[in-house]
């Protein structure tokens, strides 16, 4: 991830799930999977993935200059299982885009992830960890693209 820093402070953070649908349920690891066993599930987004989500944008942000109205808009969100001959698979893909508005300007970035991990012992647990590291890596690419298009005020 790239180390960034933007200038400015925040007056609100929305985050808004623009997916057609999300799943309640966690996805289905057999203990004993067998090859060609998969699921698949949109996650719906927790109150505690919320506030990370505010949060880890909050980090980026000095709290100086201009403030920013953000609204950050859920355009994927994924948990993918697929168990093989001699693994079991985890996947996640998140798509998220970031608008940052100070009044007069507005700015759009999105950023993207797919997280891959091949092991013995897939678990919801380690799915879990997977996608939210999937979130700070596309709100970091995101938050980098901005970066580019933000002007220091005078």
């Amino acid at each position: 991830m790239q180390d960034i820093r933007l200038d400015g402070g925040i007056s609100n953070i929305s985050v808004m799930d623009k997916r057609e649908t999300s799943d309640t349920r966690e996805l289905d690891i057999p203990a004993i999977p067998f090859p060609g066993i998969k699921d698949e599930i949109n996650p719906v987004l927790t109150p505690a993935e919320i506030d990370l989500i505010k949060s880890e944008i909050a980090g980026y942000f000095t709290g100086v200059n201009t403030n920013y109205d953000i609204v950050v808009n859920i355009i994927r969100a994924e948990q993918r299982f697929l168990a093989e001959w001699l693994s079991e698979n985890e996947q996640v893909y998140v798509t998220l885009e970031i608008v940052l508005s100070d009044g007069l300007n507005k700015i759009t970035c999105s950023g993207e992830s797919y997280l891959f991990v091949s092991s013995m012992d897939a678990s919801n647990e380690s799915i879990n960890e997977i996608y939210i590291k999937a979130f700070k890596l596309s709100i970091n690419k995101a938050l980098s693209y901005a970066k580019k298009y933000m002007t220091p005020a005078n």
